[in-house]
C-alpha cells in the first residue's frame, strides 16, 4: 500500500485538529525536518495556488513574531490527475499516424507563416487610409464633454455576495459535522475542532464570528476555557442535539 505524502498526512491531521501551529503539528505527525513542514504549509495556504488550507494569525510570539494557525479550506476541490497513456498503447501502427500528423501540423504552421508574411504588409498598406481617416472623425468626438448620466441607471446592479460567517462548533462526533454542514450547503464557513483538544479548540474559536458549545458532549474544563476566550455575545450554548444546533444557526443565517 503506498505510504500517504507529507502534505495528505497534514490534511488529515489539520481535519481532525483544525487551528495547529506548526510546531504542533511537526510535533504530532513526528516530522523532524520543520523547514520542510513549514514549506509544504507556506504552499498549501499560498493565495492563488492549491489553497488546500486557510491560515489566521494565532498569537504574537515573545520576539514579537506573529504565529499562525491553520485549518482546512472547505471550498478546495481536489485536482484529478489525467493518467498518462503507457508504453503498450503506441502500437507501430498508432506511433507512424502519430508521426504523419506530426508533419501535417508543421507544414500547415509553415504554409500560414508564409501566406501571413506576404499579405500582411499589403493588408496594412491599404487599410492604413481608412484607419487615418476614422482616427480623424473620432478624435473630435472624444474631445466632446460627455453627456449626463441620468439619475437612474436602468443598468441592474449586481449585488455583491456577503461574506460566509465562521462559525466553531465544539462536540459535534465527525458524522453529525457532516450532516450540519451539507444542510447549510456553504452559507458558513464551519470549524469542527476535536472536542478532547482544548488548545486547539481555544485557536479556533478567538477566529470565528460564532462559536456553538454542545453542552451535553464537552467537559466542563473547555466549558471554562472559551468562557474565558471567546465574548459572551459570539458563545452560545446548545443543550439539545443536531436539530437544536440547527434551529440555531437558521436563526443566525437570517
Amino acid at each position: 500500500m503506498k505510504e500517504p505524502t507529507q502534505r495528505e498526512r497534514i490534511r488529515k491531521y489539520l481535519q481532525e485538529n483544525p487551528g495547529q501551529e506548526a510546531a504542533t503539528i511537526a510535533k504530532d505527525l513526528g516530522i523532524a525536518n520543520v523547514a520542510s513542514l513549514r514549506s509544504d504549509l507556506y504552499n498549501m495556504s499560498k493565495p492563488g495556488g492549491s489553497c488546500q488550507l486557510l491560515k489566521f494569525k494565532v498569537r504574537t510570539s515573545v520576539t514579537g513574531t506573529s504565529v499562525y494557525g491553520f485549518r482546512i479550506n472547505p471550498d478546495w476541490v481536489p485536482y484529478e490527475r489525467k493518467e498518462k497513456a503507457s508504453v503498450k498503447d503506441f502500437t507501430p501502427a498508432t506511433q507512424a499516424l502519430s508521426s504523419l500528423d506530426t508533419l501535417v501540423e508543421s507544414l500547415a504552421m509553415q504554409l500560414a507563416d508564409a501566406i501571413a508574411g506576404a499579405l500582411v504588409p499589403k493588408l496594412v498598406g491599404a487599410l492604413r487610409p481608412r484607419i487615418e481617416e476614422g482616427l480623424a472623425k473620432a478624435l473630435p468626438a472624444l474631445a466632446a464633454p460627455s453627456e449626463a448620466v441620468p439619475a437612474h441607471d436602468p443598468r441592474p446592479v449586481q449585488e455583491e455576495r456577503p461574506e460566509r460567517r465562521a462559525v466553531c462548533v465544539v462536540g459535534l462526533m465527525n458524522d453529525q459535522s457532516k450532516i450540519v454542514k451539507k444542510h447549510f450547503d456553504g452559507r458558513f464557513a464551519f470549524a469542527f475542532p476535536d472536542r478532547n483538544n482544548t488548545r486547539g479548540i481555544k485557536a479556533v474559536a478567538k477566529n470565528c464570528d460564532s462559536v456553538y458549545l454542545m453542552t451535553g458532549f464537552v467537559s466542563h474544563s473547555t466549558h471554562n476555557a472559551l468562557k474565558q476566550c471567546v465574548s459572551a455575545n459570539r458563545l452560545h450554548f446548545v443543550n439539545g442535539g443536531v436539530t437544536e444546533l440547527t434551529r440555531m444557526l437558521e436563526g443566525e443565517g437570517k
